[in-house]
C-alpha cells in the first residue's frame, strides 16, 4: 500500500493483490480502520466482520477465503 500512495508513477498490477478475492479482504481492513480513526474509539466494531479472524488471542488479517490454485496443481 506504501508504493502506491508515495509514487507518481503509474502503478504496475504485480503489486496488486493476486485475486479479487484477497483485494476484498484487504479493502475490508482498511475500511475498519478508517472507521475507528473517524470515530476515535473501538466500540461497537467487531473484526470478524470486517477481514479479520482471531487466532492465539490475536486479530490477523484474512488474506483470503479461497484457495490460490486448485489442489490437483
Amino acid at each position: 500500500m506504501h508504493i502506491s500512495a508515495t509514487t507518481t508513477k503509474m502503478l504496475r498490477p504485480k503489486y496488486l493483490t493476486p485475486t479479487e478475492n484477497s483485494a476484498k479482504h484487504h479493502v475490508m481492513r482498511v475500511h475498519l480502520q478508517v472507521l475507528h480513526w473517524q470515530s476515535l474509539t473501538t466500540t461497537g466494531f467487531i473484526p470478524q466482520e470486517w477481514g479479520w479472524h482471531l487466532s492465539d488471542g490475536r486479530y490477523k488479517p484474512i488474506t483470503s477465503d479461497i484457495e490460490p490454485a486448485q489442489r490437483s496443481c
